[in-house]
C-alpha cells in the first residue's frame, strides 16, 4: 500500500508505545485516510504494524459474540481491527453485530465464501485474503472456526504473516471414518504453520488426545462474556411479550438452527414429554437453514403453540430470563457462549453429555443425556419437572447477572492483547 511518511513535527501526537512509537500518517489507498503505524524503535523509517484480522466464515451466534467482545474490547489506541466474514452466512445478527463494528471503526469486508468444501472457489478466497494482508500490512491474522481456519491460515502463510487460530470446537469429533481422517490431517498440516492455537481447558484435552496441535503452540484461554452489557427482565415481563402461558414451565435453548445443533430431538422429546403432561412451553431461540424442516417436524407431531421458534432475538437476555430450564442437543461443542449465559442467569440445565465438556458443569443443577437420544432427553426432562414440582414452586435463579464477573473478561481480554503483543514483537 503507498503510503506517504514524513518525520513527525515538534509537537505533533505523538505517544510511546512499547517498543517504538506510535504517530499518525497519511495512507493513499481508496482516498486518504488515517491509519495508524508504530515506527519500531531504533529503526527509524521501519514499520511494525498492529493490525489484527480477524477471519470468520459463519458470523453468527457464540462465534459472533465472542469476536464482537474481544474486538470491541481491544484499545483502538494499540489496535486496529478488521473483520473479514461471508458475504453467505449473513443474518440479522451479523448485520447488527457488523454496523456495531464499524460504528466504533472496525473495518469488515465481506467475501463469498461458501460452508464446505468449494473449490476451485475457495482458492480464490484465499487468494483476495493474502491481498488484503498485504496491501493492508496485516500483523497477525486471528481465524476462527474450522472452515475460516483453513483459508485464513493458508493466506497467511503464503504472505508470512503471524497466525492465531480458535477453533471454537475442532469440526473433526462430528466426523468419522476417512472423512475425520481427512480433516484432522488437514489440522495437523495448518497447526505446524500457526503462532498459536488457543483452545479452551477441555478442548485441550480433546486435541492432545487426537494429536491435532504440538502441546507448545498451544495457549488456554476460556471463553468469557460481557455480561456486564446484559440487560435483565422480569420472567412475567418476557412472557408477556411473547403470548407465553404464565402456568406453564418454560424450556428452552439458544443455538443456530442447523445440524449441529439438532433441535429436532428437541421436537421428538417434546412429543414424548407431552404424553405424559401438558403444563411445558418449548422455545428454540435463533435462526438457520434448518428452520423449514424444524417447521415441518413440529407440523408433524401436531406441536403448534407448544413448541415455537422465536427466530432471531436481539437481546439474548429476554430469552433466558423467561426460562425455568435451559437444553442443549448438540452433537459437538467446544465451550459454548450458550452455556455460559444458562449459567450466568443461574438456570437448571439438561446437556448432551460430551466428550470433557461434563467435567466443566457438575452438580445438582446439571443433568446429562446421551447426544442425539430424544428418549433419554425426555426422561430427563420429566425427571427434572417433576423435580420442580415437588417443591412447589419453580427453582429460584441465581443472582449471578447483579454480580456481572467483569475480571474473569478483563482476564479473557488481557490474555488475547498480550498474545498479540509476544507475536507482533516477533516481526
Amino acid at each position: 500500500m503507498p503510503v506517504r511518511m514524513s518525520q513527525p513535527e515538534a509537537g505533533a501526537n505523538i505517544l510511546q508505545a512499547t517498543g517504538g512509537w506510535r504517530y499518525r500518517c497519511t495512507a493513499m489507498m481508496s482516498g486518504n485516510e488515517d491509519c495508524l503505524l508504530i515506527i519500531d524503535y531504533p529503526y527509524v523509517g521501519a514499520i511494525m504494524w498492529r493490525k489484527v484480522l480477524f477471519g470468520v466464515e459463519s458470523f453468527s451466534g457464540g462465534v459472533l459474540r465472542h469476536v464482537v467482545d474481544l474486538a470491541l474490547a481491544l484499545d483502538p489506541e494499540e489496535f486496529e481491527v478488521h473483520l473479514i466474514t461471508s458475504s453467505l452466512r449473513t443474518d440479522q445478527e451479523a448485520s447488527d453485530s457488523i454496523k456495531l463494528l464499524e460504528q466504533h471503526g472496525i473495518r469488515v469486508v465481506l467475501l463469498p465464501i461458501r460452508h464446505g468444501a468449494a473449490f476451485p472457489g475457495d482458492c480464490m478466497q484465499i487468494v483476495r485474503i493474502a491481498r488484503y494482508i498485504r496491501c493492508h500490512r496485516i500483523a497477525i491474522v486471528h481465524a476462527h472456526s474450522t472452515k475460516a481456519g483453513l483459508l485464513f491460515r493458508l493466506a497467511a502463510w503464503w504472505s508470512g504473516t503471524r497466525t492465531i487460530y480458535t477453533p471454537h470446537c475442532y469440526y473433526f469429533h462430528a466426523r468419522t471414518g476417512m472423512c475425520r481422517r481427512i480433516i484432522l490431517s488437514a489440522e495437523r498440516f495448518l497447526a505446524r504453520k500457526t503462532d498459536a492455537v488457543i483452545l479452551a481447558e477441555n478442548e485441550r484435552c480433546a486435541a492432545l488426545d487426537a494429536s491435532a496441535v504440538n502441546v507448545a503452540r498451544i495457549r488456554v484461554i476460556n471463553n468469557a462474556m460481557a455480561t456486564f452489557r446484559y440487560q435483565t427482565y422480569s420472567r412475567e415481563e418476557t412472557q408477556r411479550a411473547w403470548e407465553l402461558p404464565q402456568q406453564n414451565y418454560i424450556i428452552g435453548g439458544v443455538g443456530r438452527l442447523c445440524r449441529q445443533k439438532q433441535w429436532r430431538v428437541l421436537i421428538e422429546a417434546a412429543a414424548e414429554v407431552f404424553r405424559h403432561r401438558d403444563d411445558v412451553t418449548f422455545l428454540i431461540a435463533g435462526e438457520g437453514e434448518e428452520r423449514a424442516s424444524l417447521e415441518r417436524a413440529i407440523r408433524k407431531r401436531h406441536l403448534e403453540g407448544k413448541v415455537r421458534l422465536l427466530g432471531h432475538v436481539s437481546d439474548v437476555s429476554k430469552t433466558y430470563s423467561c426460562l425455568d430450564v435451559f437444553v442443549s442437543t448438540s452433537l459437538w461443542e467446544g465451550l459454548p457462549y450458550a452455556y455460559l449465559e444458562a449459567d450466568c442467569f443461574g438456570l437448571p440445565m439438561i446437556l448432551p453429555r460430551l466428550p470433557y465438556l461434563d467435567r466443566l458443569f457438575q452438580g445438582e443443577s446439571y443433568r446429562y443425556f446421551p447426544p442425539g437420544d430424544s428418549y433419554a432427553f425426555a426422561n430427563q426432562l420429566l425427571l427434572q419437572l417433576e423435580a420442580m414440582s415437588v417443591n412447589g414452586k419453580k427453582p429460584e435463579k441465581i443472582a449471578k447477572m447483579s454480580q456481572p464477573d467483569k475480571e474473569a473478561f478483563d482476564r479473557f481480554v488481557s490474555a488475547h492483547r498480550q498474545l498479540y503483543l509476544e507475536l507482533a514483537e516477533r516481526i
